[in-house]
């Protein structure tokens, strides 16, 4: 059974602006599957001496 966590997608989502007037020219929406994540996460640490953290704009962990 998966763990409810690994079921919830992270989402970002970035408003782009004109560099001239600076008025709002759409909006960016993305989200991406936890389990892919997870497991770009789980080769990076299988193969090297590193850590990960990823954290939000309010710097709370996510992962």
């Amino acid at each position: 059974m998966v763990d409810a966590e690994q079921n919830r997608p992270i989402r970002m989502a970035r408003l782009f602006r004109d560099i001239q007037t600076g008025s709002p020219l759409g909006l960016l929406g993305v989200d991406m599957d936890y389990r892919v994540i997870d497991d770009i996460v789980s080769r990076l640490h299988s193969g090297y001496n590193s850590s990960l953290i990823l954290v939000d704009e309010d710097g709370n962990t996510i992962l």
